[in-house]
This record gives structure tokens, C-alpha cells and sequence, in this order.
């Protein structure tokens, strides 16, 4: 099994009425007195750090291998702050995002302006162009790292994760910096990423043991031309680099968010994208379903990572 990521089409899916720019509005958060995540992660923690996850979710069965995960990286001091913003497609979802709201001091469920989405759509777009435009304001924002993350990541090589980071803050130039994801090609089927499933599940762990030990003697992050649309489940862009997002969805549309952020935002700065090859994750599934297949062979290794259970 390659573990190289393989780079999908640079074309654009359909594009949305452009006629429907809607107002963008304040956020909503559950539990947390304000909406600077520096303010009251600063308050909790002398040395607050520097990286912000912000994921869309979420969907309950895949979001819980997710959380097993990122409990091991939000113990980390670079962790600032894990936003999950609420844009569930039902109400059971929601529900189970409003009781994991600040189960960790860093994690927090907060809300956009636009409820009422489906997977696509009018409303979905607006949360959208909301969290690119508007969720984490530059002028308080330019110091941090964002991580944008799937709800249905399934696996993370925490170990990892850190020179990730250090990678991500010696590259200015890459305007994203993906991890190398496993299942990331949006037009492969899911026999296709079964396939795919299977072969990870079977020795992934093992090779990426192999691939740390051949990767160290080299940098290992490729750059990649903004002619080619990267993985947008994982990656990584600079605070700096905020002012650039928020014009691109002035408009409030949200519509084909990872195509533009990785095929238009950059060439318009004439900067690339790049991908870590030595941090490697898996996506589970594109078309919003959640097959079980799956799900408790990756609780499984999230939970051994964790030191929860006893490997086989």
C-alpha cells in the first residue's frame, strides 16, 4: 500500500448562485463567555499555545473515534483551542454535540449565525462563507496556526503531529499545508476507499513506522502548485494568511469552500500548497454517510493510542 497522497483534479464542482449573498453575522458559543479563544485559554493557561482546530461537524458515530484522538493532542501545550462548530444535519447529532461541550478545557461547541442545514444548500453555504469570513477575526487571529479538520478523521499519528506543527511554522510561503491523507480522492467510490480502509487497518501502523525511519534523513514536506487541488480534510494555514480567506468569501457564499481556499486563495497571492509527508491521517468517507464497517477497528487504534486498551 502507497501512503503517498495522490492529488485530485484542480476543476471546481458546480458552482452556487452567486445571487445568494447573505448578511454574515456574530457566532454563538455553548459554554465559553467569549468568542477569543486566546482570552480564555490565556486565562486557564499561562503559556496558552498557538494552534487552533476548527472542525465542522458533526456526525455522532465517526465523531467519537475523533474525540479519542484528539484528547491526545489537546493535552499538548501548541494546543490552544478545539472549536467544533455545530452545523449537524440533525437534531440528534446536535444534541450529541451540546454534551461533549467543554468535556476538555480546550474543546468547545460553538454555533454560526445560520441554522437549519442540510448538506448542502442555501443555509449550509452561509455557515460556510460565516466560518471563513467571519469566525476568527485576523486582527486577533495573525499569531495562530489553524488546523481544518473533517468530523470524520479516523485516525491521526499523534507522535507525529508536533513536527507537523514546526513544519507548518518554518513554511511561510505554502500558503496550506496538508497532511499526507489516506482516502482523500472525492471521486473514488466507496468500494474504492474500502479498499483502501482495508489495507490501512491490515499494516498501516506498520508502515508508517517504516516511513518515519525513511523520511528522517530528508525534510519530507512536498510542495505542491495551486494547479493541483490538495486535501482539504487536514491541513493547516497561518493566521497571517487570514485576510486573504475573509475576502474570498466576502460575498458570503460558502459554496465550494475547499476548492477555493486551495485552487483560488493561493495563485491570486502567487504562493503554492504543500503536503507532510511523514504526518499521515485517515478520512473515512466522502458523501455524508457513515458506513459502520469500519468504526470499531479505528476505535480500536484510537483507543490503544490513548493507552486505553491492550493492543492484540
Amino acid at each position: 500500500m502507497s501512503l503517498l497522497i495522490v492529488l485530485a483534479s484542480a476543476a471546481p464542482p458546480h458552482r452556487a448562485d452567486t445571487r445568494l449573498a447573505p448578511s454574515i453575522g456574530s457566532s454563538a458559543v455553548l459554554s465559553q463567555p467569549t468568542d477569543a479563544p486566546h482570552e480564555w485559554a490565556a486565562a486557564n493557561q499561562a503559556d496558552a499555545g498557538r494552534v487552533i482546530f476548527f472542525c465542522p461537524g458533526g456526525r455522532e458515530p465517526i465523531m467519537r473515534i475523533q474525540l479519542v484522538w484528539m484528547q491526545q493532542l489537546l493535552d499538548l501545550r501548541i494546543v490552544l483551542a478545539y472549536d467544533i462548530w455545530d452545523v449537524a444535519w440533525t437534531a440528534q447529532d446536535s444534541n450529541f454535540l451540546r454534551s461533549i461541550n467543554s468535556s476538555h478545557p480546550k474543546l468547545r461547541v460553538r454555533l454560526t449565525p445560520f441554522t437549519g442545514a442540510g448538506r448542502a444548500g442555501d443555509v449550509a453555504s452561509k455557515q460556510f462563507a460565516f466560518l471563513f469570513h467571519s469566525a476568527y477575526p485576523a486582527d486577533k487571529h495573525a499569531d495562530h496556526i489553524f488546523i481544518k479538520l473533517d468530523d470524520d478523521i479516523a485516525f491521526i499519528d499523534v507522535p507525529q503531529f508536533e513536527a507537523f506543527i514546526a513544519a507548518r511554522e518554518s513554511d511561510t510561503e505554502s500558503f496550506l499545508m496538508s497532511a499526507n491523507v489516506i482516502n482523500h480522492d472525492h471521486e473514488v467510490d466507496w468500494n474504492g476507499q474500502r479498499a483502501l480502509h482495508l489495507q490501512f487497518l491490515a499494516n498501516g501502523t506498520q508502515m508508517l513506522t517504516e516511513r518515519h525511519g525513511a523520511l528522517e534523513a530528508r525534510h519530507g514536506v512536498e510542495p505542491i502548485s495551486a494547479d493541483h487541488r490538495i486535501s482539504f480534510n487536514f491541513a493547516a494555514y497561518l493566521g497571517a494568511d487570514l485576510p486573504h480567506i475573509a475576502e474570498e468569501f466576502a460575498n458570503g457564499i460558502g459554496a465550494d469552500d475547499e476548492w477555493r481556499v486551495c485552487c483560488v486563495v493561493p495563485p491570486r497571492l502567487r504562493r503554492g500548497n504543500a503536503v507532510d509527508q511523514r504526518f499521515t491521517v485517515v478520512h473515512y468517507a466522502f458523501g455524508g454517510e457513515v458506513p459502520e464497517e469500519f468504526l470499531a477497528s479505528y476505535m480500536d487504534l484510537a483507543e490503544q493510542s490513548a493507552g486505553r486498551t491492550t493492543p492484540n
